[in-house]
């Protein structure tokens, strides 16, 4: 019987022990899971611009870009002071401190709004101007909810007006064009071309439209990162409220995880 209670025992010892070890396993594991996506910048974190003739979409290069959206009913909402304004300082801030290379998207009316930020955005050698229509009608008449254009004529003036306001304000032409909304067709695409700019195809919404949780944006991004090179943002607006706060997340993970930040 004394036997018995021995193995009993040795058993009961056994599991114990080899619960105390996974428990202390799975522990460490999750403290280290946590860290790993949190961890500070490395302070030598190499940041570089893209020559404009040659982007690289390819290996760890990573282009953050951001939508500079602007549309007739966003601007009298400005006007009429239920928004300060459509963009966020801290956001421009933070890129300008940390030398990160980024892209604007920029609409017709939002360079016309802003011009002093606009020639500030282009006097920065980190950043890059690019063309997102004049004032961001969808080119596709079923686009979340964007008020279209209705001919070729109407889709022709939105890049045109949009390329002349640029230009003007800037003093740089875009050569780039990304299409609101991001909804676009085969023959659109011939129209963008055929007024001298190119698309990038592969475009990866960070998801930070409307949304509060800049965690949910950064995780969007980081289980993404191996297949993209190209990332949508905003300007950290209203309609954009965690976007900063993401990007603050991002860019030290990115760095940290040897990816290169690039402009076009």
């Amino acid at each position: 019987m004394k036997k018995v209670f021995k193995i009993l025992f040795l058993i009961v010892a056994v599991i114990t022990l080899c619960a105390f070890v996974f428990f202390e396993f799975a522990s460490s594991f999750e403290r280290a899971w946590f860290e790993m996506w949190t961890e500070k910048p490395l302070t030598n974190a190499v940041t570089e611009v893209v020559p404009k003739s040659a982007p690289e979409f390819s290996g760890k290069n990573i282009f953050l870009t951001f939508d500079a959206d602007m549309t007739p009913y966003m601007k009298k909402e400005q006007e009429t002071g239920k928004v300060k304004q459509w963009y966020d300082p801290e956001l421009i801030s933070y890129l300008e401190k940390n030398n990160i290379p980024s892209t604007f998207f920029l609409t017709g009316m939002f360079t016309e709004m802003y011009p002093d930020l606009v020639k500030k955005l282009a006097a920065n050698s980190n950043f890059s101007i690019q063309n997102h229509s004049y004032s961001h009608l969808a080119f596709d008449e079923d686009c979340y909810g964007l008020a279209a254009d209705n001919s070729d004529k109407e889709r022709r003036e939105e890049i045109e007006k949009a390329q002349s306001a640029i230009k003007l304000v800037s003093g740089k032409a875009p050569t780039y064009f990304r299409y609101p909304g991001l909804c676009h067709n085969a023959h659109d695409d011939a129209i963008v071309a055929e007024e001298g700019l190119s698309i990038i195809k592969d475009e990866f919404s960070s998801g930070d439209a409307y949304m509060k949780k800049a965690i949910d944006v950064f995780y969007n991004v980081l289980k993404n990162i191996n297949k993209i090179h190209v990332i949508v943002f905003h300007m950290g607006t209203k309609n954009t409220p965690a976007t900063t706060a993401a990007i603050k997340l991002l860019v030290p993970k990115l760095q940290k995880l040897g990816y290169v930040f690039k402009a076009l």
